[in-house]
């Protein structure tokens, strides 16, 4: 249970469309998203509007996802848990920097992290050995292609 009430925090950071009203109330709360978010019932009308929103909002994602789907997502929630707090707040911070950037560059990252995902595990580590042997200006040479990186 514990593992789902993460996932369903997860799901909520990643969650970029916030209505605003008066909240929600645990009645209004289906069944199923009662049974997924038992955890904050106690504390479910102290909860500010927003975060009522966000969990109730994951709850109805996670319990429509196909069950391989959901296994998936247990699955880097829980690598997602073992991060470091540092890599995890690192994660967040590039996140926010990619909501920011226009659809096009969006796209150009997505497919940039797509190759280097089908790269083999050999052809990553020379990628990444070439990065770290790279001149302050190579890099940034790089950096200016990447918008990303850029800043």
């Amino acid at each position: 249970m514990n593992k789902l009430i993460g996932l369903l925090a997860l799901l909520l950071l990643s969650s970029s469309c916030l209505h605003a009203n008066t909240g929600v109330t645990w009645e209004q709360l289906s069944k199923q998203e009662q049974r997924l978010l038992q955890r904050f019932s106690e504390d479910w009308a102290q909860l500010p509007t927003e975060k009522q929103e966000r969990l109730q909002k994951g709850a109805k994602r996670l319990a429509s996802m196909p069950a391989a789907k959901r296994k998936a997502a247990y699955q880097r929630f829980k690598r997602w848990q073992s991060l470091p707090e540092e890599k995890r707040e690192q994660i967040r911070k590039r996140y926010q920097q990619f909501k920011k950037l226009t659809p096009q560059q969006q796209r150009r990252v997505i497919k940039a992290r797509e190759r280097f995902k089908q790269l083999d595990q050999k052809q990553r580590e020379q990628l990444q050995k070439k990065w770290r042997t790279m001149t302050p200006q190579q890099k940034r040479k790089v950096i200016s292609r990447d918008p990303l990186r850029a800043r």
